[in-house]
């Protein structure tokens, strides 16, 4: 963990053991007791891991982010395949200065 990124001791903190946290976590719980409509998705797999918490955020109506330079897959074929052609049908693909700027309006 980041020390920059470590949870408060009031922030919640949900540990999955599966490609998609709407599966076996009550994530959705926080996220709807605290209005959060937008998820921004970082990470590796993103075959795995950013691409089933992705599909499964948008049947679950979630505006979706996810951060391009934040993501890594096994290949590059597969990184650029979900970033170029797969993921923007479901979400913003942007970079992370695209999404901070974007964030701090």
């Amino acid at each position: 963990m980041v020390s920059e990124l470590a949870p408060q001791p009031e922030d919640p903190v949900v540990s999955k053991h599966t490609t998609s946290p709407f599966n076996t976590t009550d994530i959705e719980v926080y996220l709807r007791r605290f209005g959060i409509t937008t998820l921004i998705l970082t990470g590796y797999s993103t075959t795995g891991v950013v691409e089933g918490s992705l599909r499964d955020a948008k049947d679950k109506d979630y505006d979706c982010v996810v951060v391009r330079d934040c993501c890594a897959a096994a290949t590059e074929q597969e990184q650029s395949t979900c970033m170029d052609i797969v993921f923007p049908r479901m979400a913003w693909v942007a970079d992370a200065d695209e999404v901070i700027a974007a964030i701090a309006g």
